[in-house]
């Protein structure tokens, strides 16, 4: 026997395994924004004299005017078409004053009709008429903004009333467990759910 062929075979050479693992550290997630993008600025919110200016208006109705005065800066309105129910036609003027004295706007048009309801949109007569930007008050069918022919904002004008009157008042006149059904205009909408959350529990046709 040949004795190279006796020798035993040396061990093969031992591999070492490098560890390719990364380990990524977890970033921590990014606090949540205080901030909404529609958000109406605050310097806009505390003008005194804006707000001096909203007293001619009903305190217990919700125009929205901040919101109105912010949206027609951004939007660098020139020319304004007003569209009321006529239930709130007379606030228009008043609202004329404070968009021309607040938010730069040089003419208002104050529509003095409806298309067929005054939840219909005019933005057809608001264009013929040169407006370039549209607020409709009231409840309304909304129409996309996105294809009206002007751009448009809505306002409902929520509208607040003595809600603990009217609980006492169907306390007062009708026993527990009568049938009772609430209805009202979208103006009503926050304080009508008010009033069913009050009574909920005597008139369980509310609950």
């Amino acid at each position: 026997a040949s004795p190279a062929r006796d020798a035993p075979f040396p061990p093969p050479p031992r591999r070492v395994m490098a560890d390719t693992t990364v380990i990524q550290a977890v970033k921590p997630r990014p606090a949540p924004k205080r901030f909404v993008r529609n958000q109406v600025p605050q310097h806009i919110l505390d003008d005194p004299d804006l707000k001096a200016a909203l007293s001619v208006l009903p305190a217990n109705y919700s125009f929205e005017v901040q919101k109105t005065v912010w949206r027609l800066r951004q939007a660098k309105v020139r020319c304004l078409a007003l569209q009321f129910p006529e239930g709130l036609l007379l606030y228009a003027t008043s609202l004329s004053d404070i968009f021309q004295t607040f938010a730069g706007v040089e003419d208002v048009v104050i529509l003095g009709d409806v298309t067929y309801g005054a939840c219909c949109v005019d933005d057809y007569t608001a264009a013929s008429l040169g407006a370039d930007f549209l607020v409709h008050y009231g409840h309304s069918c909304l129409v996309p903004v996105d294809v009206t022919g002007v751009p448009c904002l809505y306002v409902f004008v929520d509208i607040k009333f003595d809600v603990a009157h009217l609980c006492d008042s169907v306390r007062h006149n009708f026993p527990p467990g009568t049938n009772l059904a609430l209805a009202g205009t979208i103006q009503f909408a926050s304080a009508i759910q008010e009033v069913r959350e009050s009574l909920g529990g005597d008139e369980p046709s509310l609950s």
